[in-house]
């Protein structure tokens, strides 16, 4: 079976794409895992608890489904998380309590196609301090408070979904210009 000449070139062109996209990326930047900042840099990108004019028309405030309460249900949670509190007043001895995180806010900022969406979550610590954790996920996900900590869990074929934003689009394109 011969190659067509548009074959050849859209081959090429897809290659050369990738390569190009490959070359121009910048050197990874350095993280690490765990930092102490000053509380303004965690405050500065808190969403703020003041609803402007402009937010009424620009969100919409989405009351839940259902509200389910468990009067008492977690009074061993908060007694764990006033703890450190209580023992400093009490006690005079220097005793160490693993502190307990109070998640305060949840921002997403949405991701388009393949990209991964950047969760920004902060919260108390029962110390006096003041955390932030920054996630980058796709797809769902689940968080849940551990003592100091966040554990999130995002599917594990969350990549699968990256790569149907992209292919679907692509092959409809491709399709409809009589490439395939």
């Amino acid at each position: 079976m011969p190659v067509r000449k548009r074959d050849t070139l859209v081959l090429a062109v897809v290659v050369a794409a990738f390569l190009w996209g490959r070359s121009g990326r910048a050197a990874p930047e350095v993280r690490y895992e765990r930092v102490e900042v000053p509380v303004e840099v965690i405050l500065e990108r808190e969403p703020d608890t003041v609803v402007t004019f402009v937010d009424r028309i620009k969100y919409v405030n989405v009351p839940p489904v259902q509200i389910a309460v468990a009067p008492q249900g977690a009074q061993s949670e908060v007694q764990e998380f006033c703890r450190p509190i209580t023992l400093s007043q009490t006690v005079t001895d220097t005793v160490y309590v693993e502190p307990t995180l109070l998640l305060r806010s949840v921002s997403v900022d949405q991701a388009m196609w393949t990209g991964r969406n950047q969760v920004f979550l902060t919260g108390l610590l029962s110390d006096g301090g003041l955390m932030a954790a920054d996630y980058e996920l796709r797809g769902s996900w689940l968080a849940r408070v551990n003592a100091d900590s966040v554990i999130v869990l995002q599917s594990r074929a969350s990549w699968f979904k990256g790569v149907l934003e992209f292919a679907i689009p692509l092959t409809a394109g491709l399709l409809l210009g009589g490439v395939l």
